[in-house]
């Protein structure tokens, strides 16, 4: 018996509206009978409370047990709780009831069984599902949040019924989280999420988690097709398929595999890197997409890139700083988008944007950059200093460089961190800004004061200060 919900300031209409949904859900869901389901029973009142009665469900959540295993758990483990979650996908499709999508947080590991050899069993049988729609349901008013967008198929996005597919769908979503410890459609901007699950190809787990097989990451990267028809029919048949992975011990990639995915990793980020771009200048810079999409989606694509450093969780915030400024000198719009907000760097996001593009263009049509390397308002760049010492908006000069060279290059990069109070942190940085003239190059003495706070439990760039000490 656990409390229905627990804000004390949910009350009448809203707390009566949540009762009746969660009573709908248990008449659904009183034909389902497995052993790693922990069916609702009923909704109990007890004076002015409202309790929900369960089968039992208690151990200890796999969301809680990734963190503890530092953010993402072996393939064998994952495995094991994937077909507990199958076979209850499996109970609910034979009686036609929709499951909805199972979450980290609806998955439990139950206490190890006496004289257990390991403090944590994840095996089929050590693992318990709660009913999802209820979890979702109920999480705003417990305190939770779910990312339950992230695990939103693409037919519900275009206004389709959930189906049985769709339940595939979101088992993928967590199969792969589970495996890697990221959202294969997750966001900064949240709002982009739904573009992502539309448009955007998960990149292979085994670039977060070399530890996967091949077969395992193709049976996760099936379940997450766009496409119905190209995803598994079934719970039951993926249910087959990943006992007999587990049974010929083919879930861990052995180190041949490891070496040989290593050498495709570069290709996989260069796909991220181009979907990242293409979305960037849709959204941002509509009219120059418009006419260059494709000459920069092509250098993209055939040109080898370096896997783009990503700024997590884990990352300190002095290193945050100084992908900021690598960010700026590469041109390398999408780091630029993880190391600071949105609304502290829009000039900043829009003036690398800018030389980003022409940058490319000039690479890949021979062509020298129109003067004005500037953002759209014809002013520098917050934490770019002016581009010229001679007070000049200025582009390559005529007919000097060549195509492809540098346009932005930081030099000199000292960082020092700043007295600071409260959650927030302060760094001042001192560099030289060099930048194409008339003359040939332009260099400035920058200063910046920067201002970092927790943003999604990552160090972020929420503010930048700066001034020109001299040209």
């Amino acid at each position: 018996m656990e409390p229905l919900i627990t804000r004390s300031d949910v009350k009448g209409r809203i707390l009566l509206d949540l009762v009746r949904q969660v009573e709908e859900r248990i008449r659904e869901v009183q034909v389902i009978e497995d052993s790693h389901y922990a069916k609702p029973k009923a909704v109990v009142r007890r004076e002015e409370s409202f309790w929900l009665d369960t089968e039992p469900w208690e151990g200890m959540p796999l969301s809680e047990t990734m963190a503890r295993a530092g953010g993402k758990l072996d393939p064998p483990a994952v495995s094991g709780a994937m077909m507990a979650l199958l076979s209850v996908m499996k109970a609910f499709h034979d009686a036609e009831v929709i499951l909805g999508a199972a979450t980290p947080d609806c998955i439990a590991v139950l206490p190890p069984t006496p004289g257990s050899l390991s403090d944590t069993e994840t095996g089929p049988s050590h693992c318990r599902v709660r009913d999802p729609k209820i979890h979702h349901l109920l999480a705003p008013y417990r305190g939770l949040t779910s990312k339950e967008n992230n695990y939103m198929p693409p037919e519900v996005i275009q206004g389709q019924p959930w189906s049985e597919q769709q339940d595939i769908f979101a088992a993928g979503v967590t199969f792969y989280y589970l495996l890697t410890g990221v959202l294969p459609f997750d966001d900064s901007e949240p709002s982009l999420v739904a573009d992502n699950i539309l448009h955007k190809d998960p990149p292979d787990p085994r670039v977060y988690n070399p530890a996967i097989s091949e077969r395992l990451a193709s049976l996760v990267l099936r379940m997450l097709n766009k496409r119905t028809e190209d995803r598994p029919r079934s719970a039951g048949e993926l249910l087959v398929e990943l006992n007999e992975l587990a049974a010929s011990g083919s879930l861990k990639a052995s180190p041949g595999e490891i070496e040989a995915f290593k050498r495709k990793a570069g290709r996989a980020h260069a796909r991220e890197k181009a979907f990242r771009a293409k979305r960037f200048l849709r959204y941002r810079w509509g009219w120059i997409a418009g006419a260059v999409a494709v000459v920069l989606l092509g250098v993209i694509l055939f040109q080898k890139q370096p896997a783009t450093p990503t700024i997590t969780t884990a990352t300190p915030p002095e290193q945050v700083v100084k992908l900021y400024y690598q960010a700026i000198d590469n041109l390398d719009v999408q780091l630029l988008d993880e190391a600071i907000d949105p609304k502290a760097g829009a000039d900043v996001i829009r003036w690398v944007t800018n030389l980003y593009v022409i940058h490319k263009v000039n690479v890949a049509m021979s062509l020298q950059a129109p003067k004005g390397l500037t953002g759209g308002d014809g002013t520098a760049a917050p934490g770019t200093a002016p581009p010229q010492a001679d007070g000049q908006q200025g582009g390559p000069p005529n007919g000097a460089g060549e195509p492809g060279s540098d346009i932005v290059k930081i030099k000199e990069l000292e960082i020092t961190r700043l007295p600071s109070g409260g959650e927030s942190l302060r760094f001042k940085a001192n560099y030289l800004l060099v930048l194409p003239s008339e003359r040939g190059e332009a260099t400035s003495l920058c200063e910046d004061i920067l201002t970092l706070s927790r943003v999604n439990n990552k160090w972020r760039i929420v503010q930048v200060d700066s001034r020109k000490t001299r040209p």
